[in-house]
């Protein structure tokens, strides 16, 4: 009996960059890093906001 595998299923990924002969493809963002950045992008929008 073969060892039959399952074809992986592509993945559409999380971010994908091309810059001339750079290419950076990001598949998944860790949630820590996603706090941070919505914490950092409502912290600056509150300050604009109030420098107004």
């Amino acid at each position: 009996m073969a060892n039959k595998q399952r074809p992986t299923e592509k993945t559409v990924p999380f971010l994908e960059l091309r810059i001339g002969g750079v290419h950076l493809t990001v598949q998944r963002v860790p949630y820590s890093v996603l706090a941070v950045v919505t914490g950092l992008a409502t912290s600056m929008g509150g300050a604009i906001w109030l420098g107004r």
